[in-house]
């Protein structure tokens, strides 16, 4: 976990120290785009624009127009030029409210978390993708060689799926279901593990199959002799009911 976390930041700060196999979609097309820059030690960053600025532009260009933005060829680098123009006059010519900084702040967090763990591709992305793929090049044909490698992240896993969702609560009737399946039939366990026993007769079993003649002078027949009348009746009586309560039991083992 703490080894993901790692590579995760160094996908979203320095990409370029990782191996192509683990810097992911989104962080490989940023340093493709130049969007990322290597830091460098004493190096002084002024800051001449508002982070993120582009992103709420497009989106309010795409509530306003409801077109999609083109994600590849000069109509998408032109795209990106108009964001940032329009990006700077909004810095210079209005005042952003709380309500846009709100939103800026969650499109950050959102670049964020698709970059360092991926996002879902659009259907025009795999389009293009399937049709630029007989001439791909030799980095591409490299980077599919390396998928298989023990050291690739998962790259299916995208923001949307980090989202907190309203978690149903459980009915009476589910949750006795759940209680009835952990519990365990000792019952059924103990009749499991005689009819699965392996090996010879037990004692017991030994002994209910003895010869007559070798059981006449036992002292379990001398004490059945000597009984009384009284205790007779009472060992029937309690023969009987055992016999009503267990009559569907497995049958013994001979």
């Amino acid at each position: 976990m703490a080894a993901r976390s790692l590579i995760n930041t160094y996908r979203e700060l320095h990409p370029q120290i990782l191996h192509r196999s683990l810097r992911g979609r989104e962080a490989a097309m940023a340093l493709s785009r130049g969007e990322v820059k290597a830091p460098e030690y004493g190096e002084v960053q002024v800051s001449d624009r508002i982070e993120g600025l582009e992103m709420l532009v497009a989106k309010g260009l795409k509530k306003a127009g409801g077109t999609k933005a083109p994600t590849k060829g000069p109509e998408a680098v032109a795209y990106r030029e108009a964001q940032k123009l329009e990006a700077q006059s909004m810095m210079t010519d209005q005042v952003l409210s709380a309500d846009d900084f709100r939103q800026l702040r969650k499109l950050r967090l959102q670049k964020s978390i698709e970059t360092q763990l991926g996002r879902k591709r659009k259907a025009e992305e795999v389009e293009s993708d399937s049709e630029e793929g007989s001439g791909s090049s030799t980095d591409g044909e490299g980077f599919d060689e390396e998928k298989g490698l023990s050291g690739r992240l998962p790259d299916q896993m995208s923001g949307d799926l980090l989202r907190a969702r309203k978690v149903k609560g459980r009915s009476k009737a589910d949750r006795l279901k759940t209680v009835e399946a952990g519990r365990t039939d000792f019952k059924q366990k103990v009749l499991d593990r005689a009819k699965d026993r392996k090996g010879g007769k037990t004692n017991k079993e030994h002994a209910r199959n003895k010869p007559l003649i070798m059981t006449l002078k036992s002292e379990t027949m001398k004490k059945k002799s000597s009984r009384s009348a009284k205790q007779k009746l009472t060992c029937l009586r309690g023969h009987i009911k055992t016999l009503r309560k267990n009559a569907n039991h497995q049958k013994r083992r001979r």
